[in-house]
């Protein structure tokens, strides 16, 4: 409503932004969880429906209060995801807190976790 519209396309506009959010917030509520699992050769992503991909040379970046992983995929698609780190337990909130916090305005890179 502060912005330098013309007063006639300020609430119009306000509240296609309102309403956009909403369904936002609303498809990301709905979106089924993944599973992520970390080996030698990079991250392996599992979707609900069975469905893995491969992605290669994960990225983590802090992004204020969010978590957001990146890389891509065997044919080359761009995948990323973005979490708050309050949702996963304890020991690897801390251990992905550690690998975010090295520098900020890099981006790092992940390391295997295989044994």
């Amino acid at each position: 409503m502060a912005s330098g519209l013309d007063a006639s396309w300020r609430a119009p506009v306000a509240l296609g932004a309102l309403f956009t959010g909403l369904a936002q917030a609303w498809r990301e509520w709905r979106r089924p969880p993944l599973a992520l699992a970390w080996a030698h050769d990079g991250l392996w992503l599992a979707d609900p429906q069975g469905r893995v991909r491969h992605i290669r040379r994960p990225r983590l970046r802090e992004q204020g209060p969010l978590l957001c992983l990146s890389g891509r995929d065997a044919r080359g698609h761009h995948w990323r995801a973005a979490w708050w780190p309050d949702t996963l337990p304890r020991p690897l909130r801390r251990r992905l807190r550690l690998l975010s916090c090295v520098s900020p305005r890099s981006v790092i890179h992940l390391p295997s976790m295989a044994a």
